[in-house]
């Protein structure tokens, strides 16, 4: 990568006069010259080449030499979460790397993944610190996979426990409806009979047996569903799931972010890697240890953050993990909170309605009950009976 106006190529313009021009080294087989004049200005078009091929293969800098460009080069690896491999005894800002003298070194190599060199190491060895740095990309695409599987199925069954909590309520009411609605019909047919037989009715009114049958299956369905409820208690299993999701969740932050135990100067006998993977087995154990274990949990496509240009494997600096991290969780819990709110008032004013109409009905009843000029005989009068006097004996 080197900006057009500092290339030197065959075939290309002629750059004799132009100060630093430089010819390309000719041992490369293809280069990218990026649309600029100046050099260290490529340094956009090199990292967006660069977080492309991120996509899809794992992404490892590697320092020899360098001078201040190089230092922004490697600041920007360091942001990215890329390993940077620095060749030891090379000179320029390589060597300022390995002696950590500078300030704003330290400051790199405690924000980045620094991995030194020897002059005298072989390619077996520079290929185990390859194949070491692949390692943490493994463990957040295993971590990622994780929480996209306990994500959905936490979202599965809180669609399973709504769906039985509506339905059970749904019973219910339409039992206490259907009973309303049989004492009805019940009271009108009973008004059409006289009285002595009225006394004798004791059995359905003939075109009401579905509506009889339907009050005694309506509850026994209900009871069935609360018992399904209560067996398999998908709001309990909801919630361990939605917990471990979000667990994981955030190690997977504080892993990019090396912060909560994380950091360089907090890690003693062991790597961030390992205890990334000690917590995530601790959050599966204890995870499986509950009801959770007791159903079976679906796979589902892993499922990376695709906002703000993050890919899920960069490391993030301090500033990049508010906006990735906090940021976003202020934004969903302030919509979450107004669509609550909304609700809330919705069924405050439904319910307080409800309430109001019977009171309202009763009110509208009698006040046409006393304006009726004429109220209504009773359909049915008790007479008196004649007592006859006892016998003396």
């Amino acid at each position: 990568m080197a900006p057009r106006g500092k290339a030197k190529y065959p075939g290309g313009p002629d750059l004799g006069s132009v100060p630093d021009a430089a010819d390309l080294e000719p041992n490369h087989s293809s280069f990218i010259l990026s649309p600029t004049d100046e050099w260290g200005s490529e340094i956009d078009s090199l990292f967006a080449v660069a977080n492309e091929l991120a996509r899809t293969a794992p992404v490892v800098a590697l320092v020899g030499g360098g001078g201040n460009h190089t230092k922004a080069e490697i600041e920007r690896a360091a942001s990215s979460g890329w390993p940077i491999i620095v060749l030891e005894q090379t000179g320029g800002f390589s060597d300022e790397l390995v002696r950590m003298n500078d300030p704003a070194v330290r400051r790199i190599a405690a924000e980045g993944d620094l991995r030194p060199f020897p002059p005298d190491g072989d390619a077996a060895s520079f290929q185990a610190i390859i194949d070491t740095r692949r390692d943490g990309r493994g463990l957040l695409a295993e971590a990622w996979q994780r929480f996209t599987d306990y994500d959905g199925n936490a979202r599965r069954l809180q669609t399973i426990f709504g769906r039985l909590q509506s339905w059970i309520l749904l019973g219910g009411i339409l039992a206490v409806l259907l009973v309303a609605v049989q004492k009805q019909i019940e009271l009108k047919s009973l008004q059409h009979v006289p009285q002595p037989e009225a006394a004798q009715v004791n059995q359905p009114v003939d075109g009401s047996y579905g509506l009889y049958l339907m009050i005694v299956i309506l509850p026994i369905l209900t009871a069935v569903l609360i018992g399904v409820s209560h067996s398999f208690r998908p709001a309990e299993k909801w919630v361990l799931l939605r917990g471990s999701a979000e667990a994981v969740k955030r190690e997977i932050y504080r892993y990019r972010s090396r912060a909560g135990g994380y950091a360089a100067d907090e890690l003693k006998d062991t790597s961030a890697e390992a205890l990334f993977a000690e917590r995530l087995k601790t959050i599966n154990q204890r995870l499986f240890q509950s009801e959770v274990s007791k159903s079976g949990l679906r796979s589902y496509p892993v499922a990376l953050p695709t906002g703000d240009g993050d890919d899920g494997y960069t490391n993030l600096s301090a500033d990049r993990y508010l906006t990735l991290r906090v940021d976003n969780q202020l934004k969903f819990y302030t919509r979450r909170t107004k669509k609550l709110a909304g609700e809330l008032f919705l069924y405050s004013v439904g319910s307080l309605s409800i309430g109001g109409f019977d009171p309202f009905w009763r009110r509208c009843t009698w006040s046409s009950g006393l304006r009726s000029p004429r109220a209504s005989p009773p359909r049915w009068r008790r007479t008196s009976s004649t007592i006859k006097p006892r016998k003396p004996w």
